[in-house]
């Protein structure tokens, strides 16, 4: 419906154009028409004037002998010349597209006015000429001739009859004017009341669509809204299953460390000190030696597993972190890393406030970092630092490795992940920004716990 109206307000309004078009086309020739016959009647009229002023200043020069008349005649001559070079003009001039047969007419009846006034012209020059010349009465006889003595009354009607039509021509201008514009007044209000009608349709149709819309907005808001609660609840269950599977994680880490320490640290102390007896009895006996090589090859076995087992339960539940604090523990792990994985470790650790879950978030954190970094990086230098930002303690993890994309991970890598949910899940956050052929860089941010 809004479309069909506005396309009929579109529709009206070029017809109003079209209208209001040819109505200034019309109008205008019209107005050139009325325009033109306004000044033919006022050179006719000056022309008329001047001729009659000339004849009369020539019969009184020539009954007077008096100059002034003589020179008012050669100034009326002059002004009946400017006349008719006026009134040439408008001959000349192209008739308008639209000109009526009248405008031909007038055109034709300037044409014999301006021959009858030249004849006039010639007929009192000549008259004037015999005068000075010493015929005192030339213009007697002249004017006694029959076709002379009607130039001047054919010059009156010949003008008066090209102004009675020019004036006929004004008034029919006029009166088309006055029906000209009750037309447009009549067109252009119906026209501007159709427009105004189907405007305040398509505004009532636009404030239906308007509401409309409205409303659906408010469901789709509404539905959001819904949505986003659904969504952060959702988030916050999945951070507390995060937080409390990473505390199940780390209760099993710890009591299988607890186990293995327990259970078999002391199989294996038993066997070794077994080992131990067996080895000084077997060396009194004669012929030992492929016995005692035997033995020994037992013993480091042993001690290869009683350091398996201390590095299993480092990794387990590290106990340096517990023993002696987080920077300490945060040291050695660098320490053990640099060696087993020969790359250049720089560190730098700020002395920070932390309680045993977060100390155990940030060692967790710089441990999967360093294990992606061997796993991926082919890196040749690791920088570790842990600074102090007053209420929070910035921990950065940076190498020179081949970098990767953050945004296009592969399917299964879940250590970044579990990176930002153990972080998350002690209300800090974590950055991690890097690129191929640029090296990694992740950041994590976590509240210290300071007394207040």
């Amino acid at each position: 419906m809004r479309k069909i109206l506005t396309v009929l307000v579109l529709l009206s309004c070029i017809g109003m154009l079209i209208l209001n078009e040819m109505s200034y086309r019309s109008n205008l020739a019209a107005f050139r028409d009325a325009t033109h016959a306004e000044r033919s009647n006022l050179v006719i009229t000056n022309l008329l004037l001047g001729v009659t002023n000339a004849e009369s200043s020539q019969r009184s020069f020539m009954l007077t002998g008096d100059k002034e008349f003589h020179n008012d005649f050669i100034a009326y001559m002059i002004h009946v010349d400017k006349q008719l070079a006026s009134i040439e003009s408008l001959i000349a001039e192209t008739p308008q597209p639209g000109a009526d047969a009248g405008y031909i007419s007038t055109l034709k009846g300037m044409q014999n006015l301006v021959g009858l006034i030249r004849d006039k012209k010639s007929l009192m020059q000549g008259t004037l000429d015999k005068y000075l010349a010493g015929d005192t009465q030339p213009w007697v006889r002249i004017t006694t001739i029959p076709h002379k003595k009607r130039v001047m009354t054919q010059i009156r009607a010949q003008g008066m009859q090209l102004i009675s039509f020019n004036t006929l021509r004004i008034q029919r201008f006029e009166n088309r004017m006055q029906d000209a514009l009750t037309t447009t007044r009549i067109t252009m209000g119906s026209a501007i009341l159709l427009v105004i009608a189907l405007f305040l349709l398509l505004w009532r149709e636009t404030n239906k669509h308007q509401d409309f819309e409205a409303s659906s907005r408010q469901q789709l808001a509404d539905e959001r809204n819904k949505l986003d609660h659904m969504v952060q609840e959702r988030t916050s269950s999945l951070r507390k299953l995060a937080a409390n599977l990473q505390q199940v994680r780390e209760n099993e880490r710890a009591r299988l460390s607890r186990e293995l320490h327990d259970e078999l640290g002391a199989l294996l102390t038993a066997a070794k000190l077994d080992v131990a007896r067996l080895k000084s009895r077997i060396n009194q006996l004669p012929d030992s030696g492929e016995l005692s090589g035997r033995i020994q090859h037992l013993t480091d076995t042993l001690n290869q597993g009683i350091a398996l087992k201390r590095r299993i339960i480092e990794d387990l539940s590290p106990s340096a972190l517990s023993n002696l604090g987080l920077i300490p523990a945060l040291e050695i792990q660098a320490r053990e890393y640099a060696d087993k994985s020969g790359l250049k470790v720089v560190t730098h650790f700020d002395p920070v406030t932390m309680g045993k879950d977060k100390a155990l978030t940030v060692y967790r954190l710089i441990q999967e970092a360093l294990t992606n970094i061997t796993k991926y990086a082919r890196a040749s230098e690791v920088r570790i630092t842990l600074t102090d930002e007053g209420e929070m303690a910035r921990i950065l993890v940076e190498d020179n490795g081949i970098g990767f994309e953050p945004d296009h991970l592969p399917p299964g890598s879940h250590g970044l992940a579990g990176m930002s949910y153990r972080v998350e899940t002690q209300q800090g956050s974590i950055q991690i920004d890097s690129a191929p052929g640029q090296g990694s860089r992740i950041s994590a941010r976590l509240p210290q716990d300071r007394p207040a």
